[in-house]
């Protein structure tokens, strides 16, 4: 997943700036060995993403899309004290205007309509698109499209938030910072312990 991603964004401002780009160049440049049960397991890996990273770049040559920022840093400040911020795949600017914010996802684990409409990362995208006054976001609710883009299955899932989706956003986001600010971090228990990176640092292993 870091590796496409980082192919992504070399093509992406390769594209942008108008320069010739070969998929199979920045693959190499990008590639990790790192996470993979064998090397056959990463040579199936690699494959799948040549296979995946050829459908991209077709895709961006026929749609021709206005790309206007990609991995842009943000950061804004809530209730007038808490800094927040992240980083957004890409943005383009469609042809009535608005702006297209678009999450690249590696998963082939496609969402629901429903989970899309709920996805809070989307929420907080549109959030600092709304927050933050410069050259590229500064936008309202209705001037927005937000975009889940998984590569591997080549679907584009879309949905948008009103002024209403934006404060419960805002609301969640002092919620989850009061209960991390109170919390005294004891282990859960989950089964996901067993890959957690602070596992060495608990009393319950």
């Amino acid at each position: 997943g870091v590796s496409i991603h980082s192919v992504l964004r070399d093509y992406m401002q390769a594209v942008q700036s108008k320069q010739e780009s070969s998929m199979t160049e920045l693959l190499k440049r990008n590639w990790s060995p790192l996470g993979y049960d064998s090397k056959d397991h990463e040579r199936q890996a690699y494959k799948q993403a040549e296979i995946t990273l050829a459908k991209f770049a077709a895709q961006i040559l026929q749609e021709k899309p206005d790309t206007i920022a990609i991995e842009l840093p943000f950061n804004f400040k809530l209730d007038g004290q808490l800094k927040v911020g992240g980083r957004i795949d890409r943005i383009d600017k469609l042809p009535d205007g608005r702006i297209e914010i678009i999450d690249y996802k590696t998963g082939t684990n496609v969402p629901t309509e429903k989970k899309v409409k709920e996805d809070f990362q989307l929420s907080f995208y549109a959030l600092a698109a709304t927050e933050i006054k410069d050259g590229v976001l500064n936008k309202t609710p209705d001037d927005i499209l937000l975009t889940l883009h998984y590569i591997e299955a080549n679907k584009k899932f879309s949905t948008t938030r009103t002024k209403d989706d934006l404060e419960l956003a805002k609301q969640k986001i002092l919620i989850m910072v009061d209960e991390m600010s109170k919390s005294d971090f004891h282990c859960s228990g989950s089964i996901f312990c067993k890959n957690c990176e602070y596992k060495m640092l608990c009393s319950k292993h």
